[in-house]
């Protein structure tokens, strides 16, 4: 990722997770099931504190993202350098550097930015990544109640 200086430890750590969740289940490429699931395992970042407060189950979210993921498993995965992340997971990634923006993360392109873990939850409930993780839905996790509650911290 061209912009991985500008993402905050957290968040780097969960994207680590997400190509090693990706590679342990044989799957082709990275998927915003995968990048959920590494940022459901950064529990020190403000996305998991967001999921807390909202009152989400993370273990029940946890096993229904690792269904939808191993949905894209491969008989012959790539070596695990090869993954990269898939074309709505760039969406995704996308959007949280947009989010990041949004919520005042990147004041102007000559200051540091971080890009935070609570960026990725709303790239992955964005509509412009348009992921299809309704399972998010299902667990009240929705955009506009995340972003109120990042606008409060």
């Amino acid at each position: 990722m061209q912009y991985w200086s500008r993402l905050s430890s957290n968040l780097r750590q969960a994207i680590l997770q997400a190509h090693e969740f990706a590679a342990l289940q044989g799957c082709p490429a990275i998927s915003p099931a995968h990048l959920a699931l590494g940022l459901l395992a950064v529990e020190s970042g403000a996305a998991h504190h967001i999921l807390a407060r909202l009152g989400v189950n993370i273990s029940a979210l946890r096993a229904a993202l690792f269904e939808i993921a191993a949905r894209t498993a491969d008989d012959n995965p790539p070596p695990p350098d090869d993954i990269q992340p898939d074309d709505s997971a760039r969406r995704v990634l996308h959007a949280t550097y947009i989010e990041a923006r949004k919520h005042g993360a990147i004041p102007s392109p000559s200051e540091d930015t971080l890009v935070r873990t609570e960026h990725l939850l709303l790239g992955l409930l964005s509509p412009a990544a348009d992921t299809g993780l309704v399972v998010f839905h299902h667990y009240g996790i929705f955009y506009a109640e995340v972003a109120r509650i990042i606008r409060e911290r």
